[in-house]
Formats: structure tokens, sequence, C-alpha cells
């Protein structure tokens, strides 16, 4: 750390280097509407068809051109073409101004480096920033439920949402912040809460499908990126923002201040969020397995902090910054009826730490040479802390005889520390205009420390005798854990014909995973290694400037985590858990046709796919020919293991018409999935997701006097009913519903902007549940936000 500190401080005091085009003999400045220059964009000048690279300050250098005419276009992806004419000889250089693409977002996310979301041959999702303030989400979790192919799970747990896409859990989703992986070692699934705070994200790219060809394990459901605000081009600029649930009578509040002084940038932001218990409807409030008498979820409260701090310093098409990212949070877990287990008396769970610090150093590049459009390069250093305890209860009576009782207390404790760091670099390469190239590495060390605390109570009781009996047993365990892997990864862009593009690509990780040491009689210290390559292919057709067709095939994998591999855990029931240094990554296959059109008035896309996974990690109880070792309890402790599979078919949809006469937008997200699970001995289709859920709805859009602008949605929210086979023959049927909820609000000022929303959620007050959520929704309840900038 100390000695990314002195290499941030050399970098900030370097000297600016001048820019010159005097040595050009026709210099081309290619800029944005602002003025500021844009390093990378090419020029393509006619004839005979040149290109040429802007360089760091946005300057094309035209030479060895005989007189005469020629016509000259300027690209950069996210901004339309501007087009100019010149003769030569002419004196002086010429201007082209870019101004931002209106119906086209820029992706970075599934490829490593800017493209047009039209031309990413993947199924790709984006959440803007005026789509993120009109939001009423609570949390980054919250903020994605209603994207295509996206399920929300809370393990009880309100404030710690995961997310799941296609079918898969949390643990088979990468979730990063600007390409960092948060990663998480000891999780039950593997899968990594979303520690971050909303107010500082910019945008939220999430693929949909396996893309660890480009960002590696863990991505066979997905990738969610969520990329973070960047320092305003002004000098100083500010922003706050509050929002008041009614849902949980909490609040959500932030402010920032950012700018740039020449070449130096800034940005720092400070936020808070803290919700109390979940209100629910009232036909929830009569079942008192879920809300105590004033109709709330009791112990279903969340809060949070977050401090964020970058610097940055610019020289041409240059950028160095280092970032402080610190979230700290507390989490309460709600306990009803249907999730105590079989022969469980008492069930409660509860987080009161769940923190997250990172320290990155990164640097980019654009417009280094013509060959190398961009470079980039980033180190890291994560530290995840977590408190994780859980109280459980057992009681049996008559086991003796009338009159007997047996009561078993059990509390455990876990404190546990995981730090990662991390190096990531990726460059693109361009050897004509026909061929792109991107290719990278990642090397990622994962280091865990954690602490068990482990203590039983055990009550005997009879009839005849004048006290009970009582055993207490106590057990502290110390394990030292650590995996280490590397990735290296290319991925190769063709452009066959004109309309036609090919992308291949190709990853291979190697992964080394050690218990270092261990206090625990029943684990072993030991290693393993393993290496995993994937490949992906895709065709992309695209019949215009605002159509495409996609056709790909990718495969994915997630390698076992420490928990899974070596440590095991005593939490999630009455017995234990062990680890297996034996499992084999989870694989899968995936075939993928879709298509992507935007024009003035409508907008779509749409995806179908097969996946096929295999060697899912799960668990299943000891004697059931898994490798337990001597003293396990066959009835009660369960190891991990390789035992399933699953074939996934299915069909995302988005689209919006925008209509001529009023203004009024028409819009539907949906979709549909057939998920067959193969378990040990027999196969269902009955995997507790819903064949189709999805929203529609309209949204009205007016500018008014004065720079104003008003907006409106109103939305239908519903899911179809889902059945569950975990065991042959036992079925949980979790029942469809629709939810009608609306929000609107208002923009104005120039100088100062102002947005005002109001979101009323759950309009109908209806109680449901969704699939795969432990806690009943919120009934009616309105969120009102305020946001301000300058």
């Amino acid at each position: 750390m100390r000695s990314l500190l002195l290499v941030a401080i050399h970098l900030l005091v370097l000297p600016t280097p001048n820019l010159s085009a005097a040595d050009c003999s026709v210099p081309i400045v290619v800029r944005d509407a602002t003025g500021q220059p844009l390093p990378g964009a090419e020029v393509v000048v006619a004839p005979p068809g040149k290109v040429i690279a802007a360089d760091g300050g946005g300057v094309a250098c035209a030479q060895g051109l005989a007189a005469g005419a020629y016509e000259i276009t300027a690209l950069r992806a996210g901004f339309a073409p501007a087009r100019a004419t010149f003769v030569i000889p002419a004196p002086g250089g010429i201007v082209l101004t870019l101004r931002p693409a209106r119906e086209e977002a820029v992706v970075v996310t599934g490829a490593r480096a800017e493209r047009e979301l039209r031309t990413v041959p993947y199924s790709i999702s984006v959440i803007d920033r005026t789509a993120i303030d009109a939001s009423g989400a609570d949390s980054a979790g919250e903020l994605l439920r209603d994207v295509p192919g996206v399920q929300i799970t809370d393990t009880s747990l309100a404030g710690n949402k995961r997310v799941r896409i296609r079918g898969e859990v949390g643990s088979n989703v990468l979730v990063l912040v600007d390409g960092r992986e948060l990663s998480e070692q000891r999780s039950f699934h593997g899968a990594a809460p979303l520690l971050l705070d909303l107010a500082e994200v910019e945008r939220v790219e999430l693929v949909r499908g396996p893309s660890s060809v480009v960002y590696g394990s863990k991505a066979i459901g997905g990738t969610v990126n969520f990329i973070p605000r960047a320092p305003s081009d002004r000098p100083v600029s500010g922003r706050t923002s509050w929002a008041f649930n009614s849902s949980t009578a909490g609040y959500d509040g932030g402010a920032s201040l950012s700018g740039t002084l020449d070449w130096f940038d800034y940005r720092v932001s400070a936020s808070r969020s803290d919700h109390g218990d979940r209100r629910v409807p009232d036909e929830v409030q009569d079942n008192a397995a879920y809300a105590n008498a004033i109709g709330t979820l009791e112990n279903s409260g969340f809060d949070s902090t977050s401090v964020t701090a970058e610097i940055g310093r610019r020289w041409g098409g240059s950028r160095v910054a280092f970032r402080l990212e610190e979230f700290r949070s507390a989490i309460e877990s709600h306990t009803s009826d249907d999730v105590l287990q079989s022969g469980l008396d008492s069930f409660q769970l509860d987080l009161p730490r769940q923190d997250r610090r990172t320290f990155a150093a990164t640097w980019r590049g654009l417009g280094l040479s013509p060959q190398v459009p961009s470079l980039s390069a980033t180190v890291y250093v994560q530290q995840r802390k977590r408190d994780f305890a859980q109280e459980l209860g057992i009681v049996q009576t008559g086991f003796a005889g009338p009159g007997s009782r047996l009561e078993v207390d059990l509390a455990i404790d876990t404190v546990y520390d995981q730090d990662t760091h991390g190096l990531l670099a990726s460059a693109e390469w361009r050897p004509d205009r026909a061929h792109r190239l991107v290719a990278g590495f990642d090397l990622v060390r994962d280091e865990m420390n954690a602490a068990v605390a482990d203590s039983s109570t055990t009550t005997l009781t009879f009839p005849r005798m004048p006290a009970p009996i009582v055993d207490v047993a106590t057990e502290s365990i110390v394990n030292e854990s650590r995996q280490d892997s590397f990735g290296a990864f290319v991925q190769d862009e063709w452009t066959l014909a004109r309309q036609v593009k090919l992308v291949l690509g190709a990853r291979f990780n190697t992964f080394a995973s050690s218990l270092l040491a261990t206090t625990s009689q029943r684990l072993e210290t030991g290693s393993t290694r393993n290496g995993r390559l994937s490949g992906a292919a895709s065709l992309v057709f695209e019949p215009s400037n605002k159509s495409a067709l996609r056709a790909s095939y990718s495969q994915g994998y997630r390698n076992p985590s420490l928990l899974e591999l070596y440590e095991g855990t005593a939490h999630g029931g009455g017995g234990l858990l062990y680890p297996n240094p034996d499992l084999d990554p989870e694989t899968s296959h995936n075939f993928e046709l879709g298509g992507r059109l935007a024009t003035t008035r409508l907008s779509f896309d749409a995806s179908v796919f097969y996946t096929r996974a295999s060697d899912y990690v799960t668990t299943r109880l000891c004697g059931e020919g898994s490798p337990c070792p001597s003293g396990s309890t066959p009835s009660l402790d369960r190891v991990y293991d390789n035992v399933n599979g699953a074939r996934t078919t299915g069909l995302e949809l988005s689209a919006a018409w925008r209509l001529d006469f009023v203004p009024v937008e028409v819009f539907a997200e949906t979709t549909y999935l057939h998920r067959e699970f193969q378990y040990t001995g027999f196969t269902t289709a009955d995997t507790g997701i819903p064949r189709f859920w999805g929203r529609g709805g309209l949204r009205v859009g007016r500018t008014g006097a004065r720079d104003s602008r008003l907006f409106g949605e109103l939305s239908l929210r519903a899911a179809g009913p889902a059945d569950e086979e975990l065991e042959r023959g036992a079925v949980e049927r979790y029942p469809g519903w629709t939810v009608l909820s609306a929000r609107g609000g208002v923009e104005f000022g120039s100088r100062v902007p102002v947005g005002f929303t109001v979101e009323v959620g759950n309009l109908l007050d209806e109680g449901y549940r969704p699939a795969q959520e432990s806690l009943h929704q919120p009934g009616r309840y309105v969120v009102a936000k305020i946001v301000t900038s300058f």
C-alpha cells in the first residue's frame, strides 16, 4: 500500500507533455461538443479509404496526400459520425465535432473495450444514470430486479440481496466494480454480496449468459459490472440526493464533490442508508410466522455507510487514477416458520458486520498509436470483513419415555477476513481497419483467515430426576487458506464483409488452492491445482446502422471456493458441512441467437438460448457415497460434491414503442425459462423458477418551459407459479403474483438542476413472495427522492 501511494505522488507531479500538430501536413482535430479532444477517434480519409487514429490530443495527422478533393469521416464509439470535405492545397487544419449518439449506448463489459451496444455479440442490458436516479431501489440488488433473465434472492436478509441470471445461483454470477471482482470465498453458494453505494454508480452493464472467456471463473450465468461515476469535466461540481422509503421508514442520503483542474481531477463522496423492519400487507400480518403485531417483518432492517475518494492525472490520451472505496453495513435476518428446518425449534442469523474496503490504481491510455487504440492496467487491494452469528435450538420430547425432554442450543460465531490482491491488464490492437484484437491477463490472490467459535449446550430432563443434566461443549477453530489464480485471454474480431463480423475468443486459467493451517481436528491441510481452457465464437450481422443479428457459442466455468474445497462450515443446520478437495469445476455450454434494433420510435432486443451445465457443486448426506471423514454423523452431516447438472432453454425480450401523436412509450420486458435439473437418482423440471416473469406498461415524457422535464410510468410486474422438487416427491409450491406500481417526477433548472421523483409501489397492497426469496415483499409503499446538482 505504501509503495502504491509513493507511485501516486510521483505521477501527480510529473510535468504535462505539450502536444502539437505542427508536424502534420493536414491536422484534423476531433473533439466533443464541449471542446474536449477525443483521443482514439478514427478518421477515414477517402479516397483512398485510409484510416488514421487521433492521438492523445485528439489530432489525426493526414500526410502524403496529393492535391485534390477529399472527404473525411470521424468515428468514435458512442458518438454519431461527423463528415467534412477539404481540398489540398489548403491552409490550416480541420476541426470535426462529434456529438453523442442518441440511440446507442456504449458498453465495455463482454469485450473489455468500448463497443456500441448494438455490435456486441452477447446479450447485454444497460441501466444508465438517468434510470438509477428515477428508480426507487433501496440497494444495488433491487435495481436489477426488472432486467430480463434476472431474479433476486435475499436468503432472509433484506439488505444482502444477490443476483441469479438465467436460473443460475449467485455463485455462478460474476459481480464486478469497474472490472474488479467482488470476490467471496466463504459464502454457502460463493455468491458475492453487492457491497457498494448505488449513488456512486454511473451505469450497470449486465451480460446474460456465460462470459468466462473474457472475465474468468464464476461467469456461468452472467456478469454484472457496476461502473462508478467519473470526476466532472468542470472545475467544481456537486451532487446531493435523499430518498425516503415508507415500507421501512428508512432513508438513503448522500453527497459528492468532483471536478477537473487542468491536468488534475478529483471526486469525493459519502452516503448513509438506514432501513427498519419491512412493512407487509394485512394478509401477511395475520400470519404470525411472518409478521409481528404491528405488521412488520421482525429483524428485517439494515443500514450502511459508504465513503469514496478518487484523484487522477491526465496527459494527452492517458489518465492515471487512485481510488479508495469503503463500504460498511449491518444486516438483520428475519426468520419465519417456513424456513425452519425439520427438527429445529428456533433458528436465527445475524450479520452485525459486512464491510468492504478497496484501494485501486488504474492507468488507461487512448489513442496511443493507430495500431493500439487503448491500453489499461489496474492493481488493487480489497479487504472483506464479516461477522456471522447463528443460533439454533432443537427440542425433542418423549425420546426416553413420557416426560423426558432433550434440548440442544447451538451458537456459532464466525469472524473472517479476506484480502484480495489483483492485477488486471488489457490491450486493444488494430492491425488494420477490418481486424480488432483485445488481449489481456489477470492475476488474483485471495487470502482468508476465519475464526469460528462453536458453543453447544445440551439439557436432558427426566421426570424423576431432581435437576436436569446439562452439558456444555465449546470449540474454537482458526483456519488460514489461500487461492491463487492466473488467467490470460484473447478475443479476436474480424470484419469478414461490410456487414458481417466474426468474433473468436479463448481463455486459459490456472488455480492453486490451499489450506495453510487449521486448529480443527476434522480438517487437513493440503493444496490442489487445476487449469481450465474455455472458448467462445460469435457471428454478428448488421443489416443497417440501427440493427444487428447475432449467433454465439460460449463456455462457462466456476472453480470451487475455499469454503467448498478446504474449510466447510457448521452454519445452516444441525449438522456439519464438510469440504471436499477433489471437487471439479462447474462447467457450461451455451448456444444463443439474438437481435437488436434501435430507431427513433422502436427499440427491440431478443435472445433465444440453450445452456447445458454439469458438475454442479452441491451437498449430500454423508454415507451416500460421499467422501466424509471418520467421525461424521451420516444422518446429520453433509459434504460438498459434484453430483448435479442442468439443461436450460429460454427467451428474453425487451421492447419499447414510442407513439407518434402523444409523448407515450409502450414497453415490455419478459422472460420465459424452462430449466431441467438433474439430481442424483432423478431428473425434474420443478426447479423453483417460474416459466414466465417480467413487466410491462406505459412511460410518459414531456419537455416543459424553463428547461423542465416531466416523466411518469405505470407498470405491471408479474410472475407465474413455480414448483421446486428438492427430493423425489417432495415439492414446494410458489404461487404466481401480479403487482401494479406507478412513479413520476419532474426535473427543472439548467444552472442548478433539481430532480424530484415519487414512486408508489404495490398499489393494490398485494401480499406476495417471489420464488427463491425468503421474505415477503412490502405492501403499498411510497418512495420520495430528490436529487440536486450544481
